[in-house]
């Protein structure tokens, strides 16, 4: 599988933003943010093809509280991720987030009547 510049440039933006944010999102957090950038940063990429996520990405979205992890999630990423694929993995993996819902500088649109079950 060959690895785009973006895709390496994401992940060591991501793995140094873990870093940081790690020990606070563990603590505060349910959910394991290192494996959400290992397992699922394609499928959020800005660039990247539509494509539902794996399972082992449904694992970890299924797993983490989104809502409590979004505030972690700098303006630097919303350059490099899609927020409507996020929203498209997280809606696929059983996972949405709530009409509303406030997710770094972005406030969750209501679902259209497509969305909703």
């Amino acid at each position: 599988m060959k690895i785009s510049k973006m895709s390496c440039l994401m992940i060591v933006c991501i793995t140094l933003f873990c870093a940081n944010v790690t020990a606070k999102v563990y603590t505060e957090c349910r959910g394991d943010v290192d494996a959400l950038a290992r397992q699922c940063y394609r499928y959020f990429e800005d660039s990247s093809s539509k494509e539902n996520p794996s399972q082992e990405c449904c694992k970890v979205i299924q797993g983490l509280d989104v809502p409590c992890v979004c505030p972690y999630f700098p303006k630097i990423f919303q350059r490099l991720l899609s927020i409507k694929k996020a929203l498209a993995a997280l809606q696929f993996c059983g996972n949405p987030l709530a009409p509303g819902t406030k997710c770094s500088d972005n406030t969750i649109p209501p679902r259209t009547g497509k969305d909703r079950r």
